[in-house]
């Protein structure tokens, strides 16, 4: 369970952050992006978790799980011209889960459809789109569902970026 989480938020955060680096005509440099929207339903958790709990710790889980899904989350990335010039994929290095299908792009906007296959039986779903504001802002909303065919979680969600300039500092990008 706690990986379908970990993969439905850092999927979208790292969709993000790939929809700035694979056509828009954005600035390379350090990124900060707030996504905030809601989250429903019942996230894919594998039965041998679930036989482990009560209901009463599922309840809690759970509540734990909405109140933390539905608040808006900030995520810092660093974008080099490299990444720009070249597109990214999403997908991370040593993960082959993830698929992403860039559906229509511009200097100015993109979209992108998502299909993510989990570890267990678990598969996500969904879709990006993304419009540079400028060369150093963007907004957007994406879409993603996961289930297990038993349990559906459902995450729509909108997005505002902004360039906080050319030094990255500590945050390294994921380009290699």
């Amino acid at each position: 369970m706690k990986n379908t989480v970990l993969l439905a938020i850092g999927v979208s955060g790292a969709l993000v952050m790939s929809a700035l680096a694979a056509t828009l005509d954005v600035k390379p440099g350090l990124w900060e992006v707030t996504t905030q929207g809601e989250t429903t339903g019942v996230p894919p958790i594998p039965p041998q978790v679930l036989a482990q709990m009560s209901p009463a710790q599922r309840a809690q889980m759970m509540a734990a799980m909405q109140g933390r899904m539905n608040q808006p989350t900030v995520t810092r990335s660093c974008l080099t011209k490299k990444m720009i010039d070249r597109g990214m994929s999403f997908d991370r290095p040593g993960d082959d889960h993830c698929t992403q299908t860039v559906t229509g792009s511009s200097a100015h906007s993109l979209d992108v459809r998502v299909v993510c296959t989990g570890e267990q039986r678990e598969k996500t779903t969904g879709s990006m789109h993304v419009d540079a504001t400028s060369r150093e802002s963007i907004t957007g909303a994406f879409n993603m569902v996961s289930t297990d065919g038993t349990n559906t979680m459902t995450m729509k969600r909108t997005l505002q970026g902004k360039w906080l300039g050319s030094n990255c500092g500590n945050v390294k990008p994921h380009e290699e």
